[in-house]
């Protein structure tokens, strides 16, 4: 007993899709569980920065330190912080101040404010290098005795939200 012709272009078919199927649905699984660095620690939840500052991580990040600046990562996100003093002793509204002075005319979504006794900047700006173009959220968040600099690089910007989340989330302790 054979098959027809129509049966058996049926069959190619629905193999066809049932391959693409799986490989689509590996590809999604595998882009939700992308490894991170074994080399580095791994911290996720609630992550103490510094005796001053925390952020609440969405889910498990890689954590270094790179020339000064502690770096936390994941593929697709990264987070640059610097910690800073207040040598001069200057209130939070002079540094926010002095600090406008400093940021690109080319940032957009500005904010700024001070609630709290926390004063806080944030803005992204799409940075050009080689041909090779970032996009970051970038923002300060001052208290009395210094300020956090922040830097969130991110590949998609379907994660716009998602990094406006993470810089929101980091809080004086």
């Amino acid at each position: 007993m054979g098959f027809s012709t129509a049966s058996l272009c049926k069959i190619i078919i629905m193999k066809y899709i049932l391959v693409l199927l799986t490989f689509l649905s590996f590809s999604a699984f595998a882009e939700k569980t992308m490894s991170l660095h074994p080399d580095f620690p791994i911290i996720e939840g609630e992550y103490q920065i510094t005796k001053t500052w925390s952020i609440s991580l969405d889910q498990k990040y890689n954590r270094r330190i790179e020339d000064g600046s502690m770096v936390i990562w994941r593929p697709g996100v990264t987070v640059w912080l610097i910690a800073w003093g207040n040598d001069d002793n200057k209130s939070i509204q002079e540094r926010i101040n002095n600090t406008k002075i400093d940021i690109s005319n080319k940032a957009y979504n500005y904010l700024e404010k001070i609630d709290n006794n926390v004063g806080k900047i944030r803005y992204f700006l799409k940075e050009v290098e080689n041909s090779n173009s970032q996009i970051g959220l970038n923002g300060l968040l001052f208290n009395k005795n210094g300020h956090l600099q922040v830097s969130i690089y991110y590949d998609k910007s379907s994660d716009e939200s998602l990094v406006k989340k993470l810089f929101d989330s980091i809080k004086e302790k």
